[in-house]
């Protein structure tokens, strides 16, 4: 008789860590989702920004000689590169800081 009262305290303690682990999953696959869509959120902030400081500067210099024309000509040059540059590793940014909030480390 004991031992069936052992097998069932074994059965429900490994139904009882099954359902801490799937608990763990899901508030892991929750916490990364949240810091995505954060991540996401605080791009854009960042990007609205800068362009908006970007527009600003650009409405100021519109009167400038040749010379101050070629190195607007080359900021604006060097910001599409930046941009670009976003576009291609805003994924992989984001996916490093879900990971970093999801294993605790920010």
């Amino acid at each position: 008789m004991s031992s069936k009262v052992g097998i069932n305290k074994l059965m429900e303690a490994e139904q009882e860590a099954q359902k801490i682990i799937a608990n763990a999953r899901a508030d892991k696959k929750a916490k990364m989702v949240r810091a995505q869509v954060e991540a996401e959120a605080e791009i854009k902030k960042y990007q609205n920004i800068k362009m908006e400081e970007y527009n600003a500067m650009k409405e100021q210099k519109s009167g400038l000689d040749d010379s101050e024309q070629k190195l607007l000509a080359d900021s604006e040059k060097e910001i599409k590169a930046l941009q670009t540059g976003y576009e291609q590793n805003k994924d992989v940014c984001v996916k490093l800081l879900a990971s970093a909030v999801s294993s605790g480390l920010l």
